[in-house]
């Protein structure tokens, strides 16, 4: 009799421990999703908006309101953003060494994942996937490789691909980046609040319209300064250069630019990354290139007739062409979002 109890318990016990795997296995597989995914538009194309480094769905709100009658969009919230759920921290050893057997950019792979599940389980038919600067480019970019039929074009606005940090017209090993990368991480650990905010000073190069920097300031203080440095150490680890090669889906990089050299030093370099990035990234067979210049980095906010026709022209085939503004242009009357 007792064995046969003994056995009953063993069993019970097993099945508990597999459920209690199973579910765990579930729970790990599932990541962190996104904090917010906002819908609009009845259009027939589909599209994914991503938004960049320290900011979330909301710069895209514009963008959406006036193209709801040619697109239904999904503008995404990355987890963390404007002090949400971020993804579990890596884990590192005593000295802060991490597990060389695991990923290097393990918040970039629960977005991409979380990419795929927003396709899959709403069901979105062949999106265009628009990414913001590197980040949201990067993200757009690694869906279109690794999940390619869930993508039928991407559009990366004023991203610094295949790999940042760009350097200064040569290419910057992965041990150099790898160093800058835990430099980096380290420099904001030791930020305190002063140095912080002072960070989130947002320079006059984001857009042209004074009233949609300071919002834009508001949001990027809701971004924890550990999940920028964590966001940042990813990115500057990672190098899509080899990968590229594979991209079957059409893409379009776009950039900001000037007619004449910034005469500020850290501008200057800027500019000398965002030139030698699309050389690089027109080189790839896949990949148009276009510039909007004497543009600042929020294109989409500073000329949005033209940068909505240069996103329409790519999607139906039509020729591309770089967009000159005029210089000490007045950005369009809008007023930030609420």
């Amino acid at each position: 009799m007792k064995s046969v109890i003994e056995s009953s318990v063993a069993r019970v016990c097993a099945v508990a421990m597999a459920m209690t795997l199973l579910f765990a296995g579930t729970a790990i597989a599932k990541g962190t999703p996104f904090a917010h995914v906002e819908k609009r538009g009845e259009g027939d194309q589909a599209m994914i908006l991503i938004h960049g480094l320290s900011t979330d769905w909301r710069i895209w709100e514009d963008f959406m309101e006036r193209n709801s009658a040619q697109y239904t969009m999904y503008a995404i919230s990355l987890p963390g953003s404007s002090g949400s759920e971020a993804p579990p921290m890596p884990e590192v050893d005593e000295e802060g060494a991490r597990d060389p057997d695991e990923s290097t950019t393990p918040w970039m792979d629960n977005a991409v994942r979380q990419l795929r599940n927003l396709v899959r389980d709403e069901d979105i038919d062949s999106p265009v996937v628009i990414g913001h600067t590197t980040l949201g480019g990067v993200l757009a970019t690694r869906l279109a490789l690794e999940y390619p039929k869930y993508v039928s074009q991407v559009i990366a606005v004023d991203a610094f691909l295949p790999w940042m940090p760009m350097g200064d017209g040569a290419r910057v090993s992965i041990e150099e980046r790898n160093a800058s990368a835990d430099e980096t991480v380290f420099l904001i650990k030791q930020f305190d609040n002063d140095r912080w905010e002072q960070s989130l000073q947002v320079p006059s190069t984001y857009s042209i319209n004074e009233d949609r920097v300071e919002w834009l300031a508001g949001v990027m203080r809701e971004t924890e300064a550990s999940v920028k440095a964590q966001w940042l150490n990813e990115l500057i680890r990672f190098d899509l250069e080899t990968d590229l090669h594979d991209l079957a889906a059409p893409m379009l990089a776009t950039y900001m630019t000037v007619d004449s050299p910034p005469t500020d030093v850290r501008a200057w370099q800027a500019q000398q990354k965002r030139e030698q990035s699309m050389r690089l990234m027109g080189s790839y067979a896949s990949v148009m290139t276009a510039k909007f210049v004497n543009c600042k980095n929020y294109i989409m906010w500073d000329f949005p007739e033209q940068f909505d026709e240069t996103v329409a022209n790519f999607i139906s085939g039509q020729p591309i062409y770089d967009f000159v503004a005029p210089p000490e242009v007045k950005a369009p009357e809008a007023a930030a979002p609420e």
